[in-house]
């Protein structure tokens, strides 16, 4: 046969193949199976009353789950994306361009004249850490660590021109220019100061040594403020040829995160709140106004009317200086780390999405989500009756009252809590460094501490009749025989088992470790620990993480692995468990909570709900993105509570499941729901197979009118 023949029949066969294929794809991707639902009229509601949706669209049958969840982000208000790998710490914005700093990628130089699709055009300084940018006229100052400071020239275009390196011999935080000199913030090596009046001959003028390490600091006119660790804000005048003298200082004893200069005031960023001060007399501040609504104030920007704080690097806040109520977390499901501010748009960058392109417009107060703040660390918490115990790893065990929610929490102990366990009236509650602490809280409302172990430090616990069982991580497992509470005695122990938790469940004793997997153990008659068996997920899993959590009711076990998810594993046999199923789960697990048929997963990304209706086959039924969540989650009257580390407790509406779900067609289904419990804007999440559509606003609930 010919070659040109040969051709010719090749050609039309991989012609009609590739008709067929294609043919058959487009079918596949419109068919009726694919997951599609169009937004429904949104409903204006008042708490306790039902929603009935009628949804329309394609793939909705009976492998549909459809859960109504209260909507804590600001989502919508993204009107663009731009991808980029890396952490960025700070940006500046300058005649359309946008200057970012990478935690190892130098700064990143981006064209943003069209806010919705901005342009790279290029990067300086690849390999090094920038920590902050400063701008004076056409020069940029970069501060890089232990790599000194670069300075840079401004282009026409935009893009950077090396002029010079300042190698200080030691570690450059932050810097500001005045009068032909340069400040340079340099941690325990001080305050240094350089003549750059000629670039090419900078010289190092004066070294002021103040009490602590210097983190940051701004100036404003002839004023220059400092960040000293230890000792607060000290304040300088800068006169005869620019050197610091000086004038006044003002004690924060709390770490100082951000230094910012705003229409003439000063404001203070902390570990523990943020501070506004009049600097109309600079040697003698006042202050204005303080808001301790944050978990911690992080990074500090300057918008054109109004100041942005990254709090705990979870979420944002636009504070004005004239609203003395504390300003709403905006949350982008990001961990925001940098703003910058134009009229109409605001530019996020994280650790994980790249540059967000927020609308401000978009951008609104609905967050009706409940705080109960602490002094420190949220970590683990204990419903008894109407009251709410919360362990803070910084600032103790506190009680709120959850009937009178307005009511201040109660401190019941100064110790750092980690962890509780709970049974027979008592809470007993861990700490690593400093022991167990118990309870009576036979009144819960108002406990009383009954017994201090302080050389038992633990930061895991539970018990069993008249034992508990604790665990120091590494450090391995006791048994403690507490039936004289005042005399506890270790009857048994494990050094080699590493626990990161536990439970128990009648003599059993469950525990979740970091290279075995799951390990069942028996409490002997003579109070010994007895290995019964261990169980891993079967390769590949097992290689992907360690159990960090495990929950168990009537022999079946709930463990979560910090990187594969979910799994259930029946142990009504303890000494041979089998794992029914396993689930992914959005993010990095940290805890979990089972809840009749549901359980609720805390991860990096939010909580996630769970049926359990068949454990051979678990339904990942909707998530609440939240970012900077803890162990510790509880459930009580609707209302869903979690530990939220520096933001103290996060309180929202338990995510409703729509019942009943009637399907009339594969393009039409209706659900029904029962109330919300809480007002605010409602979400929608239509999920199936894995598959899962969001339909943002399509309900508003609003308190009852009496």
């Amino acid at each position: 046969m010919k070659r040109w023949l040969i051709a010719i029949i090749l050609f039309f066969g991989i012609g009609a193949l590739s008709f067929w294929f294609g043919g058959y794809f487009t079918s596949y991707a419109n068919s009726k199976d694919t997951l599609r639902v169009e937004k429904p009229v949104m409903q204006l509601l008042s708490v306790g009353d039902e929603a009935v949706f009628e949804l329309h669209g394609s793939g909705l049958d009976q492998d549909v789950s459809v859960s109504m969840v209260l909507d804590v982000g600001n989502s919508e208000a993204v009107v663009g994306s731009f991808p980029l790998n890396g952490v960025f710490n700070e940006s500046l914005l300058f005649n359309d361009i946008l200057y970012l700093a990478s935690a190892d990628g130098g700064i990143q130089i981006l064209n943003v004249k069209d806010p919705l699709h901005p342009k790279i055009l290029g990067a300086k300084l690849v390999g090094r850490t920038i920590i902050d940018i400063y701008r004076n006229e056409n020069y940029l100052f970069l501060s890089q660590g232990k790599f000194g400071l670069s300075i840079m020239q401004i282009q026409p275009d935009g893009f950077l021109q090396h002029v010079t390196d300042i190698h200080i011999g030691d570690r450059a935080y932050s810097s500001s220019y005045f009068g032909g000199y340069l400040y340079i913030a340099a941690g325990s090596a001080g305050l240094f100061v350089y003549d750059i009046n000629q670039l090419d001959q900078i010289k190092l003028v004066q070294v002021v040594k103040p009490s602590g390490a210097v983190s940051d600091l701004v100036i404003a006119g002839k004023t220059l403020y400092l960040a000293v660790a230890g000792s607060g804000v000290e304040v300088y005048h800068l006169g005869v040829q620019q050197y610091p003298e000086m004038i006044g200082e003002m004690e924060i004893l709390a770490p100082i995160y951000d230094l910012l200069v705003h229409q003439k005031q000063l404001y203070v960023a902390t570990k523990q709140d943020l501070s506004l001060y009049d600097i109309g007399t600079a040697g003698n501040m006042k202050l204005l106004r303080q808001w301790d609504c944050f978990g911690s104030a992080r990074k500090l920007f300057s918008g054109l009317e109004r100041v942005y704080v990254v709090d705990n690097f979870v979420g944002f806040r636009i504070v004005d200086a004239e609203q003395e109520s504390p300003p709403d977390l905006i949350n982008l499901n990001i961990d925001p780390r940098t703003i910058a501010v134009t009229t109409d748009h605001i530019f996020v960058g994280g650790t994980d999405k790249g540059l967000m392109t927020v609308a401000k417009q978009e951008l609104s107060s609905r967050q009706k989500i409940k705080k109960i703040n602490t002094s420190g660390n949220s970590r683990d918490l204990f419903i008894a009756a109407d009251w709410l115990y919360i362990a803070d790893a910084h600032g103790g065990v506190v009680l709120h009252d959850l009937v009178h929610e307005d009511a201040p929490v109660i401190p019941i102990s100064l110790r750092r809590g980690e962890s509780f366990a709970a049974g027979k009236g008592f809470l007993y509650v861990a700490n690593s460094l400093a022991g167990i602490e118990a309870f009576d809280i036979s009144s819960p409302g108002s406990p009383k501490s009954v017994a201090l172990w302080p050389d038992l430090p633990t930061n895991r616990l539970a018990l069993v009749d008249n034992y508990l069982v604790t665990t120091q991580g590494r450090h391995g497992i006791k048994l403690i025989d507490i039936a004289d509470i005042q005399h506890p005695l270790i009857v048994d122990r494990l050094p080699d088992v590493h626990a990161l938790d536990l439970v128990t469940d009648g003599n059993y004793v469950y525990i979740a470790s970091k290279m075995e997997g799951l390990l069942i153990y028996e409490i002997t008659a003579d109070a010994t620990l007895r290995r019964l068996s261990s169980l891993l997920p079967p390769f590949p899993m097992s290689k992907f993480g360690m159990n960090v959590a495990v929950e168990v009711q009537y022999g079946i076990v709930y463990a979560i692995n910090w990187r594969t998810g979910l799994q259930v594993i029946d142990a009504r046999k303890p000494t041979e468990p089998v794992i029914l199923s396993t689930l992914a789960i959005p993010g990095s697990c940290k805890d979990l909570l089972v809840d009749g048929d549901k359980v609720y997963v805390t991860s990096r990304r939010g909580v996630s709900l769970v049926s359990l209706a068949d454990p051979h086959n678990m339904v990942l039924l909707n998530t609440l993105y939240m970012r900077g969540l803890s162990k510790g989650i509880a459930v009580n009257n609707g209302h869903l509570y979690l530990a939220h580390r520096h933001r103290g407790v996060t309180v929202v509406s338990v995510p409703v499941v729509a019942n009943p779900l009637k399907v009339i067609s594969n393009e039409k289904m209706v659900v029904k729901f029962a109330s919300a419990t809480m007002a605010g804007r409602y979400n929608l999440q239509i999920n199936k197979n894995g598959n899962s559509v969001i339909i943002e606003g399509a309900a508003v609930y609003k308190k009852k009118a009496y």
